[in-house]
C-alpha cells in the first residue's frame, strides 16, 4: 500500500555519528592550529635571524660609518618590531607582514652587502685616489667625496611598504635623497688605471734593425722600415728609412679597444680632458635616433668624456683616434735609433742639391733666377746655421734656442726631450695642424757639430724651397744674381 506521493521508506534508517563528526572536527582544528603555530614560529625564527644579521653587521671604517651603521640597523629594527607587534594585535594580515618583512630584508641585505665591501675596500680606495687609480675610479671619489664619510647621510622606512630612503639636508635644509646603491657601488670599484706606459714599452720590444746606404752611412734603430721612394709616374726613384706607423697603429688600436683605457689615456697621459655625467635632457628623449643625434653634438667638444647613470664610459671615435694617436706619437718620440752622421749629412746635401736642380728644369727662366740658387747651398746651410749660435749649443741654453729658432717659422708647442744615451727628440706642431711633428737627432759634445745638425735639420722640416723663400724674405739670400750667380749672402761690407 502507498504510504506517500514519490517516497519510499528506507527499510533500515541511516545513523548520523556525531561523535565522529566530533573528533573530526577537533582534528581539522588541531591541524589549523598546529599549522598557525609554525608560521608562528617561522616568524619569529626569521625574526630571530634578521636582528641576527643587523648585530653582526660588518665593523671597520671610521667612526661616522660606525655611527652610521648604528641609526640605520636601529631603524629597521623597530620598524619590523612595529609591523610584528601590528601582527600579533590582527592589525594586519600574516600576507602584509611578510611582504613588508621581504622588502625590509631584501633592502637590509644588500646594505650589509655593500658596507661589507665598503669597509674591506676603505683603505684601498683612499690608496687608489691618491696614486694610480684609474681615471673613473677617481672621478666617482671626487663624486662621492660629500657622502664617503658618510656625515649628514639619514635613512627612512616607508611604515606601509618597508622600502628604506637614504637623504641628505642641503644647503637650504631640504631633504635630498641619495642613491646609497650607486654611492656603494662606487665606493667598492677598485679598478686602477690602464699601464699606458707598460703597453709602450711592449710595442718597443723588439730588436733593432740597420740599414745601409750606397754612401757608407747607415741608420740603426726599432721599428723601423725601408720604403721606396717613387715619382708621379709610379717609378722607383731611391728608398728612405721611415718610422713603421702602420705596425705600431696596430698595436695602439688594441690598447684603446676598451673605453676605460681611453679615460686613462687622455685624463692622465694626455692631460686636458674632464669627466661628466651625461645631462638629464640625455634620459629624456624617447627614441634611440634622438639620443644618438643628442650624444653626437656633445662630442663636438673632445675634451669631455661623459658616463651614464651606471657609471659606463662613453667614448667617441674622435677620442678613441686621440688616444690612439698619443700612443703612436709616444713610440716614434721612443723609438732608438743611431745613425753615421757625416756621410748622412753628405746625403742630406747631395739630396737636396738634386732636388733643386730637378725642380729647376720645369720652372719658367724667371724661376731659373732662383734655381741658380743652388750653387748658393754653403749660403744657405750657413742661413739655417744662424739660428742655433754655437755659443748657444750648451746644455743650458740648447732647448730655448731651438724653442726660438723654430718659432720663427710659427711652429708652436715645442719641446725638447733628452735621454741618458745622447739622444734626442724635438716635438713641435705646424701652423695648421693637430697632429704633432717629432724629430729624432744625436747631441754632440762638439757645439760646431750641433750647429750642422740643427741647421740640416731645420732645411728638412722647413723645406728645401721654403726654406730659400724664407731666407730671401729675410733679406739673408741675394737674389739678383743671374743663374748661375754666386747667391752669396746680402753684406753690406
Amino acid at each position: 500500500m502507498a504510504v506517500g506521493f514519490g517516497y519510499i521508506r528506507d527499510d533500515k534508517p541511516s545513523q548520523v555519528d556525531w561523535g565522529q563528526i566530533t573528533r573530526d572536527a577537533n582534528a581539522a582544528l588541531k591541524g589549523i592550529e598546529k599549522d598557525r603555530q609554525g608560521r608562528r614560529d617561522k616568524i619569529e625564527e626569521d625574526q630571530k635571524e634578521f636582528t641576527k644579521m643587523l648585530m653582526e653587521r660588518p665593523m671597520g671604517g671610521d667612526t661616522r660609518y660606525q655611527q652610521f651603521m648604528g641609526q640605520y640597523t636601529t631603524l629597521i629594527s623597530k620598524a619590523m618590531l612595529d609591523k610584528m607587534n601590528q601582527l600579533k594585535r590582527g592589525d594586519i594580515t600574516e600576507q602584509e607582514f611578510t611582504t613588508f618583512r621581504g622588502t625590509v630584508s631584501s633592502g637590509a641585505t644588500g646594505m650589509m652587502a655593500g658596507a661589507k665591501a665598503y669597509v674591506e675596500g676603505y683603505d684601498t680606495m683612499a690608496q687608489l685616489a691618491a696614486g694610480d687609480g684609474a681615471a673613473l675610479t677617481n672621478w666617482q671619489n671626487e663624486k662621492n667625496q660629500r657622502l664617503f664619510n658618510l656625515e649628514g647621510i639619514s635613512s627612512m622606512i616607508d611604515p606601509v611598504s618597508g622600502e628604506t630612503t637614504f637623504f641628505v639636508l642641503d644647503e637650504d635644509g631640504e631633504k635630498e635623497v641619495v642613491d646609497m646603491s650607486q654611492f656603494l657601488r662606487r665606493s667598492v670599484n677598485q679598478q686602477t688605471a690602464y699601464d699606458t706606459k707598460g703597453a709602450i714599452d711592449t710595442i718597443l720590444d723588439v730588436k733593432a734593425n740597420t740599414f745601409e746606404d750606397d754612401l757608407g752611412g747607415f741608420v740603426s734603430g726599432k721599428l723601423l722600415v725601408e720604403k721606396e721612394i717613387k715619382d708621379a709616374e709610379g717609378k722607383v726613384i731611391g728608398k728612405e728609412v721611415v718610422f713603421d706607423e702602420e705596425f705600431v697603429r696596430k698595436q695602439a688600436e688594441a690598447s684603446v679597444q676598451q673605453n676605460t683605457h681611453v679615460f686613462d689615456i687622455l685624463v692622465k697621459d694626455v692631460t686636458g680632458y674632464d669627466i661628466q655625467a651625461l645631462p638629464t635632457d640625455y634620459y629624456n628623449l624617447q627614441t634611440k635616433e634622438e639620443r644618438a643625434a643628442y650624444l653626437k653634438e656633445l662630442h663636438k667638444d673632445t675634451s669631455v668624456l661623459y658616463v651614464d647613470n651606471n657609471d659606463t664610459p662613453i667614448v667617441s671615435d674622435a677620442q678613441r683616434t686621440i688616444a690612439e694617436d698619443y700612443i703612436v706619437d709616444t713610440v716614434e718620440s721612443r723609438s732608438e735609433f743611431s745613425k753615421k752622421d757625416k756621410a748622412y749629412m753628405a746625403k742630406d746635401i747631395i739630396d737636396l742639391d738634386i732636388e733643386w736642380r730637378e725642380a729647376s728644369i720645369d720652372k719658367t727662366n724667371a724661376e731659373a733666377n732662383n734655381a741658380g740658387k743652388s750653387r748658393a747651398l754653403p749660403a744657405l746651410r750657413n742661413y739655417s746655421r744662424s739660428f742655433f749660435p754655437a755659443d748657444k749649443m750648451n746644455e743650458n741654453d740648447l732647448e730655448s734656442t731651438i724653442v726660438t729658432a723654430f718659432q720663427n717659422f710659427d711652429y708652436r708647442d715645442i719641446t725638447l726631450t733628452r735621454d741618458e744615451s745622447g739622444k734626442a727628440t724635438i716635438k713641435y706642431y705646424k701652423p695648421d695642424s693637430d697632429k704633432p711633428t717629432t724629430v729624432n737627432f744625436n747631441l754632440s759634445d762638439d757645439a760646431a757639430d750641433l750647429q750642422v745638425t740643427l741647421g740640416l735639420l731645420l732645411i728638412r722640416q722647413r723645406g728645401f724651397d721654403q726654406m730659400v723663400e724664407d731666407a730671401i724674405i729675410a733679406g739673408a739670400l741675394d737674389d739678383t744674381q743671374p743663374p748661375g750667380g754666386a747667391g752669396n749672402f746680402n753684406n753690406p761690407n
